[in-house]
């Protein structure tokens, strides 16, 4: 498997993914009673096995790819951290030190 960094743009939905050709195929062996049990809910769910499978695998993919790669904070910390952002503390004399330092290094200007 691929680190998830190279896997590039990735769909967000099913419909988003829809024109692609449908050319790779995932396999996976399962017990009996499991085939069953995804059987009968796939027919409940009318849809056939392959498009109810495709659709929890996927919908389970997004779940997890949120959990990793999300942020939530309530509003009031989302607020807090925005201002924070807007308004940066000035430069320590350390700071402005190490980016002197860098500009004669690099022969660049930071900013």
């Amino acid at each position: 498997m691929s680190a998830v960094t190279d896997l590039g743009r990735l769909p967000d939905t099913l419909a988003a993914a829809a024109d692609e050709r449908r050319s790779d195929r995932m396999e996976q062996r399962v017990r009996p009673s499991v085939k069953r049990t995804i059987e009968a809910a796939a027919l409940l769910a009318g849809q056939d096995t392959s498009d109810f499978v495709t659709k929890a695998a996927f919908d389970r993919a997004l779940a997890e790819l949120e959990t990793r790669f999300s942020t939530r904070l309530p509003i009031q910390q989302f607020e807090a951290l925005a201002a924070a952002l807007d308004t940066p503390p000035s430069p320590s004399s350390a700071l402005r030190d190490l980016m002197d330092v860098y500009e004669r290094v690099v022969d660049e200007p930071i900013c």
